[in-house]
């Protein structure tokens, strides 16, 4: 498959996607079982920069996020502690969910396609969508549970892509606490 050029339209409106469209296109390559591993893998680590950006700049924060003991180290546990911190909106925290446990189908369970109705029936509770650039079949793909799950996190990771940025004008600080 060829990899598609940044639409100009979107490069307007979007110039930080740039960063990541070359992500988009490779993930399009992939198989179904890779395509869902890679794209939450890379949602994983923006919920880790997110994090990172947030945390007060001074202290290790790599016990927390990285490692077997790290309490937010899963991404079940970064989605929860961005949304308890006001990290991510709700709709994101809802998205975010439904992506993990289609994640988790696939890397526990071998077999697992987009067809697997619990995959399809979670593909189908993803509410986010994004113009359709990447698959020029059209509309009548939108309805693919692999379309629905790749526009989902496609539209996440455009909205993440720039959240550490904005978190650090609001960075944690250490603070001198009374007794």
């Amino acid at each position: 498959m060829e990899i598609v050029p940044q639409p100009e339209d979107l490069q307007k409106s979007h110039p930080n996607l740039a960063k990541i469209w070359p992500f988009f296109m490779s993930v399009m390559q992939e198989s179904e079982r890779g395509t869902v591993l890679i794209t939450s893998g890379y949602i994983e680590q923006q919920l880790e920069e997110i994090l990172r950006a947030f945390m007060v700049a001074d202290v290790d924060v790599d016990e927390l996020l990285q490692g077997a003991n790290a309490p937010v180290g899963t991404l079940a546990a970064r989605i929860s502690i961005c949304h308890g911190l006001g990290l991510i909106t709700d709709d994101e925290k809802r998205e975010l969910t439904f992506i993990r446990k289609i994640r988790n189908e696939f890397a526990h369970h071998v077999e697992t396609t987009f067809a697997t109705s619990r995959v399809s029936d979670w593909c189908k509770e993803l509410k986010i969508r994004v113009p359709a650039y990447i698959r020029p079949e059209g509309p009548e793909s939108d309805s693919r549970p692999q379309t629905l799950f790749l526009t989902a996190a496609m539209a996440i990771m455009m909205w993440l892509v720039n959240r550490p940025e904005h978190v650090s004008l609001q960075r944690c600080s250490a603070q001198a606490w009374a007794f």
